[in-house]
């Protein structure tokens, strides 16, 4: 029970001592109910909080997911690009070499077997 201030609630002195605690019980539950419907009536601006707090926490989340998503992006489409100039390079070279085998008149089983180690090595 709370206690009663000073000078709320005054109970006249002609009534019983029961009458007295009684009135003193019905006036701590008044202030009882009045302090719970109080806290029922902040429940809204809690809720409030409470979904802008889950909002904040889901935002955040959904930002690292986007950074993880564009780091695994850039570092595929790095390697994407670092591939085809491999195998671009390697064409050019294969293709250069078997050019300068038949320029030069080397056999052509020299000249074949750079063209199939080409497509081999840039086809797969």
């Amino acid at each position: 029970c709370l206690p009663v201030k000073d000078g709320e609630n005054a109970i006249p002195s002609d009534i019983s001592t029961t009458e007295a605690l009684d009135q003193r019980a019905l006036a701590d539950l008044h202030q009882t109910r009045d302090d719970v419907l109080a806290e029922v009536m902040k429940a809204p601006k809690r809720r409030v909080d409470n979904v802008i707090t889950n909002l904040t926490d889901s935002v955040h989340l959904l930002l690292m997911h986007s950074v993880v998503a564009e780091d695994v992006r850039s570092r595929y489409s790095k390697r994407a690009w670092e591939n085809r100039m491999q195998e671009l390079s390697s064409v050019v070279l294969g293709m250069g070499m078997a050019g300068l085998g038949m320029h030069f008149s080397v056999p052509p089983q020299f000249t074949g077997g750079v063209v199939a180690a080409t497509m081999l090595g840039v086809g797969g």
